[in-house]
């Protein structure tokens, strides 16, 4: 449960409608090997967002780090970390 508390997944906003999970994951898997990667696309107004979840929390750390405010098809994308309720 220690491991728990070191968050794995961030959660990445603003993106394009023209991105798609697998261009996420060559982005992400260049900074270190992703265990998954969930779109988000809602029928409204909002921006498609995914969360993606690395083995390792120092690769996430690195990931959050190097890709925020990156921009991804023009769009500037927006990192944060996920972190469970029970931490």
């Amino acid at each position: 449960m220690e491991d728990d508390c070191h968050p794995k997944t961030l959660y990445v906003g603003n993106l394009s409608r023209d991105v798609t999970e697998n261009l996420i994951l060559q982005l992400f898997t260049q900074i270190g090997p992703c265990k998954s990667c969930k779109m988000i696309t809602e029928h409204t107004s909002n921006d498609p967002y995914c969360f993606v979840e690395f083995f390792e929390h120092r690769d996430a750390a690195a990931a959050l780090a190097a890709m925020n405010g990156r921009k991804i098809l023009g769009k500037v994308k927006e990192l944060k970390v996920y972190m469970p309720v029970f931490c």
